[in-house]
């Protein structure tokens, strides 16, 4: 039978509030919150942890009038979890952190803006099994940059209609259970040597007979320990006390900081170049592309905005 597994809403000017919803075949049950006020989300929330409930889906939508309303969906199966919501951005980045020491990964992440025009977010965890990462807030052409984990389809795949499904959970499905094999290959049929090929084989547990065979060629990548980070943390910290109030990602390892309290720029330099961060929002203003070099920078003081890039053996760059 197929039980809801996302929810989410939106509002249409007009025609108020409308649903996105994924449903999958799944034997146990699931219990569904939807519309409702922060406080009242609160205490459903606390009533289904009591009773063994945790959260698979979790999400808010921002009304015309400034209200919100929330929407969960909620399952039972005994699994480790957590989840958090209308966290501001640094707490959020802060109970991720705790979270992977706990092998707790991210199932599901999403914002929403305030009445204030401030940033909101909610995260719901799953014990797993393999490493998730988090990017949070970041533009379109950002998003994916350095993604190691992309694949390129080589095969087609067939695919045959199933039926009858049997068992509990994701292992029952329609689908039926899914067997991974890598197999090493030297060649294509264009005979360029290519990484490994991973081929996946679906196959159905009901009473219809059939499978899906795909293949994909992952690209080889050097080995961990000489691959760069792919963003850096930079954190603001409170004046009182060692804490950081803010956080941003930044493509890159960071090599050096420079900050120019006048001109309220902040100046991250690393292996690509200097990227230019607002001192209030710590967005990132501009990027100066100056090729693959360990770049350091230096700024004097004043709204002149003088900045300065070198590094070893690189003539010192002023920078407009």
């Amino acid at each position: 039978m197929y039980k809801l597994f996302r929810l989410q809403a939106f509002h249409k000017p007009a025609a108020g509030l409308r649903y996105n919803a994924v449903f999958e075949v799944y034997g146990g049950d699931r219990i569904r919150v939807m519309d409702r006020t922060r406080a009242s989300f609160n205490d459903r929330a606390a009533e289904l942890k009591a009773d063994g409930w945790r959260p698979v889906s979790l999400s808010t939508v921002v009304l015309p009038d400034g209200e919100d309303r929330w929407n969960a969906v909620y399952t039972q199966d005994g699994a480790g979890w957590d989840a958090v919501w209308g966290y501001e951005r640094e707490d959020v980045l802060d109970v991720i952190e705790a979270n992977r020491t706990k092998r707790l990964g991210l199932t599901e992440l999403n914002a929403y803006i305030t009445e204030d025009g401030e940033e909101r977010w909610n995260a719901v965890f799953w014990e797993r099994r393999r490493e998730t990462r988090s990017r949070l807030g970041y533009k379109r052409e950002d998003l994916f940059e350095d993604d190691e984990d992309e694949l390129e389809a080589t095969a087609s795949s067939t695919s045959t209609r199933m039926c009858s499904p049997t068992g509990r959970g994701s292992a029952g499905t329609a689908s039926g259970r899914r067997s991974q094999s890598a197999t090493p290959s030297s060649s294509t049929s264009r005979g360029t040597r290519r990484g490994p090929t991973c081929t996946t084989t679906r196959r159905s547990s009901g009473c219809g007979r059939g499978s899906s065979t795909r293949s994909c060629r992952r690209r080889r990548r050097p080995p961990a320990a000489a691959r760069p980070p792919s963003s850096t943390r930079i954190c603001r910290l409170g004046r009182s006390r060692p804490r950081s109030v803010a956080t941003v990602n930044v493509p890159g390892p960071c090599r050096s900081i420079a900050c120019n309290g006048d001109a309220r720029e902040i100046y991250v330099a690393g292996d690509r170049g200097i990227q230019v961060l607002d001192t209030t929002s710590l967005r990132i203003r501009r990027t100066f592309d100056l090729g693959p070099k360990t770049w350091t920078v230096a700024c004097d003081e004043g709204s002149a905005r003088q900045v300065w890039a070198g590094g070893p053996g690189i003539e010192a760059l002023r920078l407009a």
